[in-house]
């Protein structure tokens, strides 16, 4: 068998366990960044209305950004005293929130002043102008933020794997512990090609709420392919969130007992030959 034979055998030999990891890490990336949108915007606009607040708040959420992915996990396990996706989720959202809160104030800084001075004129209040022209003229810049912080969280989620969350970094892992390249590039590249899928299907969604878009004419491209655009991230969502429906299915059965934490039992060993042998053992005797 020549060598590109070889390397297609190994892959369709591992695919199920592939989608399973793929499933996982969409999952854990885009859980986490609806969790840092949902604290980072709200918090963005806190500190644009209180100025006073900005250097602190920033500064703390900075020097968070700044401690080492792997330190912050065993940090976070230690706290929670559990392995799995629960100090992942929270690790992940960490490190998404500076480029979501920093685009946020830059996005509401951005807009210029004889836009707002017109708005106060009309006789808009300060909530009005930054609900109906801030906000919808920074939407944009805030959505180029939340693009860095998905495609950075699909890189950092690799290392969920250390903790037992799951995603590709499980076949990094697994490859780095019994020195076998095959299986780190079974998880390295399809985190690699799937890092620019979401950073492609995010740009697409920043290009579409552009406000030019708006004025694109009915029948145009442009027209054509913005509702195609806005799709794309929520299809990214639900291939994470599939195998949760789809748990009837051989295929997927495992990534079911993935989501059903109930059902779940998590073993943990340490990075040496012995030990991970026991654990497959213990793993496979529970799970029969």
């Amino acid at each position: 068998m020549t060598g590109s034979g070889l390397i297609c055998s190994f892959v369709s030999d591992r695919m199920p366990e592939l989608w399973l990891r793929i499933g996982e890490h969409l999952m854990l990336t885009g859980l986490s960044t609806l969790f840092a949108i949902l604290i980072g915007v709200p918090l963005g606009i806190f500190i644009f209305r209180y100025a006073i607040l900005r250097s602190p708040l920033m500064g703390v959420i900075g020097i968070l950004q700044t401690i080492p992915s792997l330190a912050m996990l065993v940090f976070l396990l230690a706290i929670l005293k559990k392995i799995g996706a629960a100090p992942a989720l929270i690790a992940l959202t960490i490190y998404a929130l500076l480029p979501i809160v920093r685009n946020t104030l830059t996005g509401l800084e951005g807009v210029p002043s004889n836009l707002t001075e017109a708005a106060k004129g009309i006789g808009m209040t300060a909530y009005q102008v930054l609900k109906l022209v801030r906000f919808p003229l920074a939407v944009p810049v805030i959505v180029a933020g939340i693009r860095t912080a998905a495609v950075v969280g699909v890189g950092i989620a690799t290392l969920s794997a250390f903790i037992g969350a799951g995603g590709l970094g499980q076949f990094i892992n697994r490859g780095l512990a019994l020195s076998d390249t095959n299986l780190i590039l079974l998880g390295a590249i399809p985190a690699a090609i799937l890092a620019m899928i979401v950073d492609f299907s995010i740009g697409g969604l920043e290009w579409a709420l552009k406000p030019e878009r708006k004025r694109d004419k009915n029948g145009s491209f442009s027209a054509i392919i913005r509702p195609i655009v806005f799709t794309m991230p929520f299809i990214l969502i639900l291939t994470g969130i599939l195998p949760k429906f789809t748990a009837s299915l051989p295929f997927f059965n495992q990534a079911s007992s993935y989501l059903n934490k109930d059902k779940t039992i998590r073993i943990g060993t340490k990075n040496y030959t012995e030990q991970i042998i026991l654990g497959e053992i213990m793993a496979h005797r529970n799970y029969c």
